[in-house]
């Protein structure tokens, strides 16, 4: 499985913030394959972890 942290780190494009968290958060779950599964976290709990890690990453440049 991929974290997110990593999947963050798989392209440049994600740690600017030019692009939303929610559009994030979209293609990792179609990437993790649990798009249409019944999963125990929302797209929002998602994107704001995406949120997270992304401003702690990019604070750390």
């Amino acid at each position: 499985m991929i974290s997110i942290k990593q999947f963050l780190l798989s392209k440049e494009k994600y740690l600017n913030e030019d692009v939303e968290a929610l559009d994030i958060a979209v293609e990792w779950i179609k990437s993790e394959g649990i798009y249409f599964k019944n999963v125990p976290y929302t797209l929002h709990d998602v994107a704001l972890t995406i949120q997270h890690f992304r401003n702690k990453m990019v604070n750390l440049k």
